[in-house]
């Protein structure tokens, strides 16, 4: 399904008002006029030319920029991550509900989208079939979100208030992202789950190290991440994933560029880094992925 940019098809309409609900009053919207959604208490947000819908109800201010969302698409399309996604479907597959329709997923916090879509693309090379909605607050990744994968739904919203009906998701994906468990909750299925994935102890160690930054506590299977985690859901399992990635020397910029570590140390640092022969030949890669399903 292609979006043109704003839904035309009676289908792509459909598809947006049975997900929608207002985020200021939790109303159902309805496609009003074109280029808008309207609720019934005459509340109305706008899709935008790059097609995706801005259901913000407040500004937002963050270092989260277009430079940072171009370098992790770079890093995503290279692979860097690819073990973790394949980690993710496999999970999926294992714990899906046995059915053969379609799973509407929810990314939520998915930036510019690149997570979702390599997910998404694995499960079309598997026998899941996955329909995709992403949100974030952060606009620029949204709108390099919507350009590059029109096919699926794309929204400027808040996590803490998201702008869905109850029930309208048999899968959400939280990826190195901050979590409303309660929202969460309120937005799956009966039997839907959660995947949620946090940095394990050792993530990026070499890159930290190389950049002068302290070593942060970390999460353990049975730390504080999973007992968050276990007091909202029913049937949890934690699995750890460690590997090692060689870096040459454009993809450390784009890590560089991509990871919010570089806001603790100075632009001149980094330069005198890159210039030095310090060189860094590899990073690990350490997750910790929590899935949890929830039973009403």
């Amino acid at each position: 399904m292609n979006l043109d940019p704003n839904p035309s098809h009676p289908k792509q309409i459909c598809e947006w008002e049975h997900l929608l609900q207002c985020p200021i009053c939790t109303s159902p919207m309805k496609w009003t006029i074109p280029g808008s959604f309207t609720c019934s208490s005459k509340h109305v947000f706008d899709f935008s030319r790059q097609g995706y819908l801005n259901l913000s109800t407040r500004a937002i201010k963050t270092k989260y920029m277009k430079p940072l969302f171009t370098a992790r698409r770079a890093m995503i399309d290279s692979g860097f991550f690819s073990p973790l996604h394949e980690l993710v479907i496999d999970q999926i597959i294992l714990n899906r509900a046995e059915r053969t329709s379609t799973m509407r997923m929810l990314d939520a916090g998915c930036g510019e989208g690149s997570h979702l879509q390599q997910i998404m693309e694995l499960a079309d090379a598997s026998t899941v079939k996955l329909a995709g909605t992403g949100i974030d607050l952060a606009k620029e990744g949204i709108a390099m979100a919507a350009k590059h994968n029109p096919e699926n739904i794309w929204c400027v919203a808040d996590l803490a208030n998201c702008p869905f009906a109850d029930g309208r998701f048999d899968i959400i994906l939280n990826l190195l992202s901050p979590s409303s468990y309660s929202e969460f909750r309120r937005l799956l299925v009966p039997g839907g789950i959660v995947i949620k994935v946090v940095p394990g102890p050792h993530y990026l160690k070499e890159l930290r190290d190389w950049l002068g930054i302290a070593e942060p506590a970390g999460n353990k299977p049975g730390g504080k991440s999973l007992e968050r985690f276990r007091a909202h859901f029913s049937t949890v399992d934690a699995v750890s994933l460690k590997y090692e990635v060689a870096l040459d020397y454009c993809l450390l910029e784009s890590l560089l560029r991509m990871t919010p570590l570089t806001w603790q140390v100075t632009d001149e640092h980094i330069l005198q880094l890159l210039s030095s022969d310090r060189n860094l030949s590899s990073v690990t890669c350490d997750f910790i992925v929590l899935l949890g399903k929830y039973e009403r």
